[in-house]
């Protein structure tokens, strides 16, 4: 197996100890082109920072690697870097993570580790989003770094068809706990009870304008009951490390075709 060219980002922002270790991991795979946002930029989905003045700055630079931050989104990194860094070539893989945090089940339509791998899926790039269910940034990462590599070997053989990314999640138990790695589907699922309220002064960002309630986003997650047995969340739950091939065509053709025919187009 040869060396490949790698481009690597993330959305929790180049500080991120996920982003870090997989770094780490993928450089016994090839050469590092690591371009992250320069803070967090979680729920960014694969939004660009159009119109934007950005700001890039290079941190570290050695043999088989170069890191840099940029004020845009996950996606936005993943441009910058094919435009700046790989003019003329395209890397060989682009793997976005390790995201703190599930993007398992309906995570994938705000993710922006997702979003990244997407915009390299576009540009018919193997590109993958990497996950760990855990929010903090002193997360055990043994099982990742023990299990990733081999995932990502698998990647490099048999690479996904041009127009699908993958999303890997890995559960957050001991390495030795987990019961093995599985092709999953996407959850379904919803969030509830998603905005608390505050006080004028808990605002630790920017003051609100006079008269201005102040509301805060999380949320409880609430799975679906018509959940498959193959459902990524449900699997995750199970023990798994659970990898969705997810499309960057959003078409439904079965209900293309159905609408075609009830409508009488």
């Amino acid at each position: 197996m040869g060396r490949f060219e790698i481009l690597v980002t993330n959305d929790d922002g180049i500080e991120s100890k996920g982003l870090h270790v997989l770094c780490e991991i993928l450089r016994n795979f090839g050469n590092i082109t690591m371009i992250a946002p320069a803070y967090p930029q979680s729920g960014m989905s694969a939004a660009v920072s159009l119109g934007q003045e950005l700001f890039y700055k290079e941190v570290r630079r050695e043999e088989g690697f170069i890191a840099g931050k940029l004020t845009g989104t996950p996606a936005t990194c993943i441009k910058f870097g094919l435009t700046q860094f790989f003019q003329g070539k395209y890397p060989d893989l682009i793997v976005s993570g390790i995201n703190h945090g599930s993007n398992a089940s309906a995570s994938v339509i705000y993710s922006g580790t997702l979003g990244a791998a997407a915009e390299g899926a576009l540009h018919g790039i193997t590109s993958v989003g990497v996950s760990i269910e855990n929010h903090s940034q002193d997360v055990d990462l043994t099982a990742v770094r023990k299990i990733l590599p081999l995932l990502m070997k698998r990647i490099i053989e048999y690479p996904p068809k041009p127009g699908i990314y993958l999303n890997i999640n890995f559960p957050d138990i001991p390495f030795e706990n987990i019961k093995g790695c599985t092709i999953a589907s996407q959850g379904a699922g919803i969030w509830i009870k998603e905005f608390i309220r505050l006080a004028p002064e808990e605002c630790v960002t920017t003051a609100p304008e006079d008269g201005m309630e102040v509301f805060k986003m999380l949320g409880d997650y609430e799975d679906s009951a018509e959940n498959l047995p193959t459902a990524d969340n449900r699997l995750m739950a199970k023990g798994y490390v659970t990898i969705v091939p997810h499309s960057i065509d959003y078409t439904d053709y079965n209900e293309m075709k159905r609408l075609a025919e009830t409508w009488n187009l």
